[in-house]
């Protein structure tokens, strides 16, 4: 099962920040993908474009806003989050997309 996955603002972040990204949106993604493959009619050459931005970098602390799109051929899914913890805005973006899978092709 291949992987598209692109990502737009890593350039931003410093190399621990997009490990952590990367990481946890290719494990998170695979358990997506494992959904969307329980639809029959949606091809495993889904696509997911994850943009991030630092917000409020000005102080110690970094708030993430992590934008997601999820390109199949049934449907299309989007989420946003932001947090000022990287892992738990990344895992709130998943849930999401997650969500809306299972409600979006009426999944159990």
């Amino acid at each position: 099962m291949e992987k598209n996955i692109n990502y737009s603002g890593v350039d931003k972040l410093d190399t621990f920040e997009e490990a952590t990204l990367k990481k946890l949106s290719e494990k998170h993604y695979e358990k997506v993908l494992r959904d969307l493959n329980k639809y029959q009619d949606i091809n495993l050459e889904s696509e997911l474009k994850i943009n991030i931005k630092r917000i409020n970098t000005e102080g110690k602390q970094k708030n993430y806003l992590i934008s997601a799109n999820i390109k199949s051929n049934a449907k299309n899914f989007n989420a946003e989050e932001s947090d000022w913890d990287l892992s738990k805005a990344i895992h709130k973006l998943f849930e999401n997309l997650g969500n809306q899978v299972h409600h979006k092709l009426k999944l159990k």
